[in-house]
This record gives C-alpha cells, sequence and structure tokens, in this order.
C-alpha cells in the first residue's frame, strides 16, 4: 500500500496541511521541535485511530480550536483506493469515515490503513519494562485481527472487574463465588490473546533473527521468546491454554486474594529477547538494544506483509542519525522492497546523493512544509 495524500487541520502545529507524496522513499528534514514527528503521528493515527504519544485525544487538537482533521488518502493492491477521515474534538469525541461511510466501531476501521513506526523512544522497547513488549505486540496484532483487538479491549474491562471484586475480599461478608463469572470470562479471553501471541512470535522471531544478523554483520545472534505467566506446558490450542488457565487460577487464588490483584493472564506475560544469550534488557549494550529494537520492527514489518498481503507503510522517525553509516546502508538494504517509506532527519546530507535523486525530500519549519523535491504520483485524488 501507499499513501497518496496527507490532509491536517489544527492537528498539532499544523493549522492546515495538504499534500502529496512520492511513490517510494519520502524524506522529512528540519530542526527539532518544527513538526516531522507530528507528521508521522498523523500517519499512524490513520491507521491505528490513536496516537502512541499520548492517551488523550485533545492534545491533538490545537489550543482553542474546536475540532482537528485527519483526511488521507491509501492505494491498496487488493480494494483499490481508501479515503480514511478522522475528526477529532477536544472532549473525546471521533467521527471516523471510510470512503464516505461513518464507522461507529473503531473494530471497523482497523487494517484500512497499516503501518509500522519506529522512534528513539522504541529503543525503551528492548529495555524497558515488559508492558512496552507487549504493547508491541498488541499494535502488530490489532492490525491484523479483529478478534485480537474485540478479544484485548474485553480482556481489560474484565480483568478492572475481577481486580475490583479481590479488592474487597478482605471486607466482611465477602463471598468466593463472586469472582466465578469473572473468572470464565478472564480465562477465555485471555485465551484468545495468548494463543494470538504464541502463533505471531513464532514468526516474530524467525525474522527478527534475520533482520538483526544482517544488521550486525553476522556477528549477533537474537532470540525472542514469548513467555506466559501462566504454565502452559506444551498448551496451543484455545482449548489447552483454557485449561491451563484455569488451572493457575484455582492454584492461585489465596495468593490474589491476599494481595486484591490479579496474577495470571496476558497482562504479565513477558517477551523475551537475547542477543548472543544474553538476556537483552539487563545486560545489553545501548547498541545492542538499539539494534534489537529495530530488528523487532522490521520483523513486524515482514510479519504485517505476510498477513495482509502487502507491505505496510514504514515511519522511521529520526532514526538514521543515531546509526553509522554502515548500519545506515543496511537499514536501507533491509527496507528496499518496503512500497513506501517516510523517513524524518535533521539534516539532508544524512542521505547520500544518489539516494536523494530517487525521493520525495521536504523542508519541514513551524508546521509549515515546503517541498524540496517529489515526483508526484500520476493519478493523485482527494
Amino acid at each position: 500500500m501507499f499513501l497518496r495524500r496527507l490532509e491536517l487541520e489544527h492537528f498539532r502545529n499544523y493549522t492546515e496541511l495538504s499534500l502529496a507524496f512520492h511513490r517510494s522513499l519520502n524524506i522529512f528534514f528540519g530542526k527539532n521541535a518544527q513538526g516531522k514527528t507530528n507528521l508521522l503521528e498523523a500517519i499512524l493515527f490513520l491507521a491505528l485511530v490513536r496516537s502512541p504519544r499520548t492517551s488523550r485525544d485533545a492534545e491533538l487538537v490545537q489550543w482553542h480550536q474546536p475540532w482537528a482533521r485527519v483526511y488521507g488518502v491509501v492505494q491498496r493492491h487488493a480494494r483499490h483506493e481508501v479515503k480514511v477521515e478522522i475528526l477529532l474534538y477536544p472532549r473525546g469525541r471521533k467521527v471516523i469515515r471510510v470512503n464516505g461511510v461513518h464507522r461507529r466501531r473503531l473494530a471497523e476501521v482497523l487494517g484500512e490503513v497499516s503501518v509500522v513506526l519506529f522512534s528513539p523512544q522504541d529503543v525503551e522497547m528492548a529495555k524497558g519494562e515488559p508492558s512496552l513488549r507487549r504493547r508491541f505486540l498488541n499494535m502488530a496484532l490489532c492490525q491484523t485481527s479483529a478478534e485480537y483487538y474485540l478479544a484485548l479491549n474485553h480482556y481489560r474491562r474484565v480483568l478492572e472487574q475481577r481486580n475490583e471484586v479481590l479488592r474487597r475480599a478482605q471486607a466482611p461478608g465477602f463471598q468466593r463465588d463472586w469472582l466465578l463469572p469473572w473468572n470464565e470470562q478472564l480465562i477465555h479471553y485471555a485465551s484468545v490473546l495468548i494463543h494470538h501471541r504464541l502463533q505471531a512470535v513464532e514468526s516474530l522471531s524467525l525474522w527478527a533473527r534475520e533482520t538483526h544478523a544482517h544488521l550486525s554483520g553476522g556477528q549477533e545472534v537474537l532470540e525472542v521468546h514469548y513467555q506466559p505467566s501462566v504454565p502452559l506446558d506444551g498448551a496451543s490450542t484455545p482449548e489447552e491454554i483454557r485449561h491451563s488457565l484455569r488451572s493457575a487460577l484455582e492454584r492461585l487464588q489465596g495468593e490474589e486474594l491476599r494481595r486484591g490483584n490479579t496474577l495470571v493472564g496476558p497482562h504479565r506475560d513477558h517477551l523475551l529477547l537475547r542477543v548472543n544469550g544474553i538476556e537483552l534488557r539487563t545486560f545489553g549494550s545501548q547498541g545492542q538494544q538499539r539494534t534489537a529494537a529495530l530488528s523487532l520492527k522490521l520483523a513486524e514489518l515482514r510479519w504485517l506483509e505476510h498477513n495482509l498481503g502487502e507491505t505496510p507503510l514504514l515511519l522511521l522517525d529520526d532514526v538514521m542519525s543515531e546509526l553509522d553509516e554502515e548500519r545506515r546502508r543496511r537499514v536501507m538494504d533491509l527496507t528496499q522492497n518496503v512500497e513506501q517509506i517516510f523517513i524524518t532527519c535533521a539534516q539532508e546530507r544524512t542521505f547520500s546523493e544518489a539516494i536523494l535523486r530517487n525521493a520525495g525530500v521536504f523542508r519541514i519549519e513551524e508546521g509549515r512544509v515546503t517541498v524540496v523535491q517529489n515526483e508526484i504520483p500520476t493519478g493523485v485524488g482527494g
């Protein structure tokens, strides 16, 4: 897929923008805090209808403005042109239209546009808390499976309600039977999530290993393992996973009642990363962690392509400045078959003349985009 056109109104520091893109490579340069990351955020917003930078949509709407608008025209191989329009209001309401048709449920929008973003903050995925690696899996799986997205939302609500019951365990009159309906719902939705994650990580681990070997010049081996909080003992089908979860809940019920918290489930699972047999989060160097995080993101790209039948949009936010020239070249080698890439950087000279000649090049300054060079694809429409 490729993004033909992006329009923004009152989004972050963009009062008004209408921009057509190069068919393959688009490079945005400019000083810090000018709007480069905001532009990539808007593209990601078309896919996920949420921002990875804030949980409050009101922060995306310009101050004293009644709304913000994000509109994109995406060319899909299988379904031709897809037009996505999202209106945001400061109090949190969203209006979403796909090809002019109002969509009330987010599950009806996910998958219309597919995106992989890598930014400097994603290094935390390799060295930070387990929740960051779970979030990585969730973002990938929600773009390919409505079942996963719905199960994830249901699971979060059930988990909140079950924890509320557990917190009342020490109160007079508490009855353990109050947990039973929440247990069954938790087991059901958790089994869906774990089953999807196991299947995804099986493929992601192979592609991440291959990508990491290329980026490190064959010097390092990356291992990616999914470690559920409940012993599965070889369980892999949803029914087998439900049995393991039910056994774990029965075994830990007393401890959960004492702590007032759910101790097993996808919200406590781990995605373990090792380089050359060494646990990356604790013992890996900054360079190893950055390379591993980038390898995971490029593996996600290949995994989404495998599941969608076309490559997602690839967004690289100020990544090249963090890499030496050799690793920069290797990244470009690995992404040469990606249909469309968006890269931000501080300066044009980050790239060779040969790359710049075959790219759309844009300068960003205070929320204004100047086209330095761009061969507009034919047939661009709004």
